[in-house]
């Protein structure tokens, strides 16, 4: 049985922050994607797909959120 998703709540200047971040300049690969991470996480899909489509476990995904 799969796990329902939870609501993961950004606010809008962290999500600015976040879209800012990877969008400019030079960044660390890693600091990258957990960025991605939590904006995909922001957008109601769930952890699994969130990771995936960033290139990170579910596990990876669910410590972000915490």
């Amino acid at each position: 049985m799969a796990r329902p998703i939870i609501p993961f709540a950004l606010p809008a200047a962290a999500q600015a922050a976040l879209e800012a971040f990877t969008r400019t300049g030079r960044r660390p690969v890693r600091a990258v994607r957990r960025a991605q991470a939590l904006l995909a996480l922001a957008t109601g899909i769930g952890q699994q797909a969130a990771g995936k489509a960033v290139g990170l476990s579910r596990q990876a995904v669910s410590q972000l959120r915490r």
